[in-house]
This record gives structure tokens, C-alpha cells and sequence, in this order.
């Protein structure tokens, strides 16, 4: 799947220790075949990284590239909003029901 290019893995490090990691799929509409979708997989940061800037710049990072080839729209389902409900919020992602969406516009 990463060599068709659908699996991408985006990593927070620090010293080179693996403190997070955002999953997601990439892959064309089922109704729009030209628009790019991708859907994450996993989110996850360490508890004691919660509290810094190292989820927004993650997930800020892994937004860039993925605008970079042509993803429309992003989504990210997280457990519950306490997870990373807050950081999706100031990044501008809309919150419908237990989904995050940014258009990549």
C-alpha cells in the first residue's frame, strides 16, 4: 500500500524516539475520481506529548503534505473529543459527530 502510495505514516520524534505517529489512507473519491481523500487510520502521541505543540505540528505537517499531492479533504476519527478534539480545533478542522474534517482546499 505505501509503494502505491494509499499508506502514508507520519512520525513525531524527539532525539530520534518515537513519541507519535498519524496513519492515514489516501485514495481517490468512489464518486469523485478526480479528488484525493484521505482517511486516518491512527492517531496517536504519547501522553506526557499532549500537552505541548508536538500534536499540532504533527498533525499541521502531515495536513501540508498531503495538500502537497492534491488530497481534498481529510478526515480524522478519534475516540472522543478529550483524545484530540482541542488540537483539531485550532488547526480548523469542523467536528461532525466523532469525525474531523478539513478541506484541503
Amino acid at each position: 500500500m505505501a509503494d502505491q502510495g494509499v499508506l502514508r505514516i507520519y512520525t513525531a520524534r524527539e532525539d530520534d524516539e518515537l513519541k507519535g505517529y498519524f496513519v492515514v489512507m489516501v485514495m481517490p473519491s468512489l464518486h469523485y475520481s478526480s479528488h484525493l481523500f484521505a482517511v486516518n487510520d491512527i492517531l496517536f502521541l504519547k501522553k506526557e506529548c499532549r500537552k505541548g505543540t508536538a500534536g499540532i505540528k504533527l498533525i499541521k505537517y502531515a495536513v501540508q503534505d498531503l495538500k502537497a499531492i492534491g488530497t481534498k479533504l481529510v478526515h480524522i476519527n478519534v475516540k472522543t473529543k478529550q483524545d484530540f478534539g482541542v488540537i483539531l480545533d485550532r488547526i480548523g478542522f469542523e467536528h461532525i459527530e466523532n469525525v474531523w474534517q478539513l478541506k484541503a482546499n
